[in-house]
């Protein structure tokens, strides 16, 4: 987790810094003096899983690290090298007293045309800074990097002096380390963008199903509304003409107030059987007047 104080501790000691020195049990409390030990670390991280540390870069975790690919190149399994004979520098350390302990070190020291290729790097950012250009975040501790690849390199061949081959040699893996690392963060933000359009996908379809759901509720309080009103309407004729057989049309508009769904409720209570209609011409015209059938089964 990039609020772990692992990182931190790692950053410090990959710098050379003391560790330890805070913890309240004296017994567990083991304090390195600076530039008294070694760390080598290596990481095996899937890229997919790899955002936490990428994601600390503020702290500088990223910028220590050389990413380097480790897939197999498809195709035939190659026989592997023979096993590399290293024989140990012949270190010309330095003897120190540091309290009751003896510490031995050996300061490694660059080529001056190296110094002035490190001091014209710094400079150039210093300046992009000031001028409020951006600078490469993941790079900042690229000199640094690329020094102790030096000296590894240096190791590798037994001697205790870094050359400009050296120096040449840790600039290319130096590129190969900023473009796997690119390569891994160009796959986290696809895999963050795929998770972004997923989401506003799935908030899409959550938005059309309520909005489905909401039509759906709406038509069915409206059915429901409409089913009242037609239960209502018929409950005020089958009153009426309890009270009063053989009203008009127009006499039981006036005890509901509304033509249309009266009539069409008046057409149902007819099919239904609740309610007759028997002719009675007026002035050579049809008139019905309205009963209330005793017979039926309720209205």
């Amino acid at each position: 987790k990039p609020d772990e104080p692992l990182l931190g501790w790692l950053c410090q000691a990959w710098s050379g810094e003391s560790l330890g020195g805070k913890l309240k049990t004296t017994d567990l409390d083991i304090r390195l003096e600076p530039n008294t030990y070694r760390l080598c670390m290596v990481m095996g991280i899937q890229p997919a899983m790899a955002e936490p540390l990428v994601r600390n870069v503020s702290n500088g975790t990223p910028q220590r690290f050389l990413w380097l690919p480790a897939e197999r190149d498809e195709g035939e399994v190659q026989d592997l090298p023979d096993p590399l004979v290293w024989r140990s520098p012949d270190w010309p350390f330095s003897e120190k007293q540091k309290g009751s302990r003896k510490i031995y070190s050996y300061e490694v020291t660059f080529p001056e045309e190296v110094e002035r290729e490190i001091t014209e790097w710094e400079n150039i950012r210093i300046r992009r800074d000031n001028a409020g250009q951006p600078n490469d975040e993941y790079g900042s501790h690229e000199m640094l990097l690329r020094r102790k690849v030096s000296v590894g390199l240096m190791a590798l061949d037994s001697r205790v002096e870094v050359t400009s081959e050296d120096w040449q040699l840790a600039g290319m893996v130096i590129a190969k380390s900023t473009a796997r690392r690119r390569a891994v963060i160009r796959e986290l933000k696809e895999i963050e963008e795929a998770k972004r359009v997923g989401a506003a996908k799935g908030k899409g379809r959550a938005a059309a199903h309520a909005k489905r759901a909401e039509a759906e509720t709406d038509e069915k309080l409206e059915r429901q509304h409409r089913a009242k009103r037609r239960q209502l309407m018929a409950r005020k004729i089958v009153t009426a003409v309890k009270r009063q057989p053989g009203m008009t049309k127009r006499q039981l508009l006036a005890k509901v107030n509304n033509a249309e769904l009266m009539n069409d409720v008046l057409r149902e209570l007819i099919e239904r059987e609740l309610i007759e209609a028997r002719n009675d011409p007026y002035h050579n015209r049809d008139r019905f007047r309205y009963f209330y059938i005793v017979s039926a089964s309720g209205a």
